[in-house]
């Protein structure tokens, strides 16, 4: 076995023998000590496998030592030695990525600590090996995936957007044009019109359609970890972050990012956003050095835009940045013609998945369905067709559940009536629909805080505003 390269910090030379001698008696070592800055940056170009500081030089210290460890991203371990020093330096030091900390007058440790270090950095190459390896194979599936789907003539581009429209139809004639290009796309839309479906249908019909497709839910995002999900983070940036990590931008290079309910992000995270879409590089939380990433964006947001830069909640520079080919979704009120055609895909796709027949929608229940203005829109109509799929016998639906719906098969005055309603009613009644056709699942696949697109823990904050009680 190869001698383990130390690097010793330190300006007393019998303190350096010391360490030295006390390695010596555990391993077969090769020894360089430094004192100051200028030497120690030299003697890292040779890739010592373990450093030993003193905590405090007059010309370097252990702190240093560290920041510089991690200005420069090297996963050396570095062990501060010290003679005395307080808790709160050994904790600051911990944090910033020190392996170990030891007393002078306790080198017996050294060995142990040592090689506890080297290990853990062994592990941790392994784990990025791992990780590198993963995303080649995941890559290579995309492709086969990609050819497969297109060799079978599966669901790609745009052909599981349903309906006949002529709105829709131009919205997707404008989509079929700006996908070819690496041109940011703004899709903006009510909720649960399918805004991600069109980020996948661009993202397939594009030259980037054999590499990732990264999804970020920006609402769903802790404000505090806001920065460090979507740019990523260097080691020991903040409390917890023992090692580098990619962030969705890094993960998304060479695809297609796609940013939902991007009106949510703060300001500091629009400032940071709008760098990467203008120079096409980003900064780790707690790293300098930019970082090039080719990234083509697609943003998403149920927000008024313009609105928010008026009221100061959105960079006007972001807004005219991302809104380069802005698509503006049709809510289903004002296609209501598709209605008939997507209930019955959508009642095709449900039955399959619940093991039924199917043969139809009873006539007078697709009329009601056609009738009713869809405030929760496509979203909305498949939660009325799947509770409907749930609790019909036969293989035709008949109990399309018109009251859950606000009377469905109204006519204008129930319309006219259903316009006077407050927001806030519209919004209360649309979650008492959705929890009652999860049977009050709020979490989970197909839960309620999904199906509304929602954080759980948002949806519980805006249950108890409103009064809703869990069903």
């Amino acid at each position: 076995m190869s001698a383990v390269n130390v690097l010793i910090v330190e300006d007393r030379s019998e303190d350096a023998e010391l360490l030295e001698l006390a390695l010596r008696e555990e391993m077969d070592v090769a020894v360089t000590v430094t004192g100051d800055e200028a030497s120690f940056l030299a003697a890292l170009e040779r890739q010592p496998d373990v450093i030993l500081s003193d905590y405090s030089l007059p010309n370097l210290d252990a702190p240093r030592v560290l920041s510089i460890l991690r200005e420069r991203d090297l996963d050396i371990p570095c062990i501060v030695v010290t003679g005395a020093v307080g808790e709160e330096q050994v904790v600051a030091c911990m944090r910033q990525g020190a392996a170990d900390c030891l007393l002078k007058d306790r080198l017996a440790r050294l060995g142990p600590a040592v090689r506890s270090a080297l290990e853990a950095r062994h592990q941790r190459a392994e784990k990025r090996a791992a990780e590198a390896a993963l995303r080649d194979l995941t890559s290579r599936l995309e492709r086969e995936n990609r050819y497969l789907r297109s060799e079978l003539g599966g669901d790609d581009d745009f052909s599981a957007i349903i309906g006949n429209s002529p709105r829709l139809h131009a919205v997707l004639d404008l989509l079929r044009k700006v996908a070819p290009t690496d041109v940011t796309l703004l899709i903006q839309g009510e909720t649960g019109t399918g805004k991600e479906l069109v980020a996948r249908a661009v993202h397939s019909a594009s030259p980037r359609a054999d590499r990732p497709l990264v999804k970020v839910n920006c609402a769903a995002l802790a404000p505090t970890l806001i920065e460090s999900e979507l740019f990523g983070h260097a080691r020991g940036a903040f409390t917890g972050a023992v090692a580098r990590s990619e962030g969705r931008f890094e993960l998304a290079h060479t695809g297609t990012l796609f940013l939902d309910e991007v009106g949510e992000l703060p300001l500091g995270a629009q400032a940071k956003l709008l760098r990467v879409l203008q120079e096409g590089e980003l900064e780790r939380v707690g790293d300098g050095r930019p970082v090039k990433v080719d990234v083509r964006v697609v943003a998403a947001t149920n927000r008024d835009l313009r609105g928010e830069v008026r009221a100061g909640s959105f960079r006007a520079d972001l807004y005219y940045r991302l809104a380069v080919f802005p698509v503006e979704l049709p809510p289903l009120r004002d296609r209501a013609a598709d209605v008939p055609v997507l209930a019955v895909e959508l009642a095709r796709r449900l039955t399959r998945k619940y093991g039924r027949r199917f043969t139809g929608i009873d006539p007078q229940s697709l009329e009601a369905l056609t009738r009713y203005s869809w405030p929760g829109n496509v979203r909305e109509l498949g939660n009325v067709i799947e509770r409907a799929v749930i609790v019909s016998s036969g293989s035709t639906l008949l109990h399309v559940e018109l009251g859950v719906v606000d009377g469905a098969g109204g006519g204008s005055a129930d319309q006219a009536e259903r316009a006077r309603r407050s927001l806030v009613e519209i919004e209360s009644e649309h979650i008492r629909l959705v929890l009652q056709a999860t049977g009050g699942r709020i979490e989970g696949k197909d839960g309620a805080a999904e199906i509304l697109g929602l954080n759980a823990n948002t949806l519980r904050s805006r249950m108890k505003k409103l009064g809703i009680d869990r069903l």
